[in-house]
């Protein structure tokens, strides 16, 4: 009696598998560069923007106010104004979410917990929204009270509240908005 083994089958599934996880490591590293190309070139295209508007408001400081290439005081307001927004832009590109949630987190309190937080952009700054559930009212009371006090958050309002019952439980959902400065 003679003793043969095949080991031609032995290592396809393996290969199989390897080439599958292969194939799926290629997609996401290809999906993770493309974000990263987009995010650079959107910066760029953005900083590309800023810079040729200082450009053009140097030169306007050169030729003086009415100059025949100078800008009126009305367009060099705008262009003030643009250009402060696009700052606004790049510092929300920059938004760090975990020194966020760090500071927040710093001012938690307890019997209050969130459910969505959102950023929006705004001529003022950055304003954060923030949709949650506490135990009560006094709960909300102080949670927004040590927001305000914060050296980060400012202009802190409550804009909604509402009494549901989750589990049999009757809890307070709010939401409120305030100003993130990140300082």
């Amino acid at each position: 009696m003679r003793l043969t083994v095949n080991f031609a089958d032995t290592g396809k599934k393996h290969r199989l598998a390897l080439r599958k996880f292969y194939i799926v490591f290629s997609i996401c590293l290809i999906l993770t560069m493309s974000g990263n190309i987009y995010w650079y070139l959107s910066f760029k295209a953005d900083a590309g923007r800023y810079a040729e508007m200082l450009k053009r408001e140097h030169v306007a400081k050169k030729t003086g106010p009415r100059g025949p290439q100078g800008l009126s005081a009305e367009k060099r307001q705008l262009l003030v104004k643009k250009a402060a927004f696009v700052n606004g832009v790049i510092s929300a590109k920059a938004f760090s979410w975990s020194l966020f949630f760090y500071r927040l987190e710093k001012e938690a309190t307890a019997n209050v917990s969130l459910t969505s937080i959102s950023q929006k952009l705004t001529q003022g700054g950055l304003r954060i929204s923030i949709n949650g559930v506490a135990k009560d009212l006094p709960a909300i009371t102080v949670f927004a009270q040590k927001l305000d006090k914060s050296c980060c958050f400012k202009d802190v309002s409550l804009k909604r509240t509402s009494v549901v019952e989750v589990t049999g439980e009757r809890l307070v959902s709010f939401s409120m908005e305030m100003e993130y400065i990140g300082a």
